[in-house]
């Protein structure tokens, strides 16, 4: 008898992005491929332009689709938001494995992007990164705040298995890609959206993980916020109304 062909495994990397830094383009070549290198198969890549004024620049664009070949490119005319982004890119990537979602510069260390795809192949389900306290010390201070008083909802009001909900950096299932497609909110609490849908319906576990040290923080505007409280409120409902 002859033995079955091995499987060739698959990661699926989703990064949408809206007025990338300068450089962004050498710096997810150079962070992709260093990620590519440590997984077993093919990592097919998912950019998500997200409407910025004026296009991105077309050479960066260039260089990254000549570097990357297995890339898929999705140009969004006017900007709709991260949540919006994430899903325009979850449902063109190919049949993978494992899904994952990070921001264009590959923020998290590569060991931290390399234990939330080891936990999903060994678990399945879903693995949500979670934070060290040690984050907040570059955070600027409202940002801060609102992060720490998000965890102390995510314990008490959501009572969900996950206190970061916020964190940029997931990976899932095919399970968990078919939730992630139903999320509603179009900007950052999608995440929230998400991990709150996984609820019954599949295992969510935190793993611990850390920004590069080079990262910097941008605090919120007040319409960001007006607008993530209400769809912090309509997550909350939902949520309840499906317990």
């Amino acid at each position: 008898m002859n033995a079955a062909p091995r499987v060739q495994l698959k990661t699926a990397l989703i990064v949408p992005c809206f007025r990338p830094a300068t450089g962004w383009g050498q710096r997810l070549i150079e962070r992709f491929t260093a990620f590519a290198k440590t997984q077993p198969g093919e990592v097919h890549v998912c950019l998500v332009h997200d409407g910025t004024p004026g296009g991105l620049d077309i050479d960066q664009l260039a260089t990254v689709q000549a570097a990357i070949p297995a890339l898929t490119y999705i140009d969004l005319p006017t900007n709709q938001g991260k949540g919006y982004a994430l899903r325009a890119g979850m449902a063109a990537a190919p049949a993978a494995d494992v899904y994952v979602y990070t921001d264009i510069d590959l923020p998290y260390t590569l060991d931290s992007m390399q234990r939330v795809v080891a936990d999903v192949r060994a678990h399945g389900g879903v693995a949500a990164g979670e934070r060290f306290e040690d984050y907040y010390e570059g955070v600027p201070g409202f940002r801060k705040g609102l992060s720490r008083a998000h965890r102390v909802l995510m314990r008490t009001a959501f009572r969900l298995p996950v206190s970061d909900s916020q964190a940029g950096l997931k990976a899932f299932d095919a399970t968990g890609r078919k939730i992630f497609l139903e999320t509603k909110v179009n900007r950052f609490l999608v995440d929230l959206d998400f991990i709150a849908r996984c609820r019954g319906q599949v295992d969510v576990r935190p793993v611990q993980v850390a920004l590069r040290p080079d990262i910097t923080f941008t605090d919120f505007g007040i319409d960001i916020v007006r607008t993530e409280a209400g769809n912090f409120l309509r997550i909350l409902i939902a949520s309840w109304t499906r317990w």
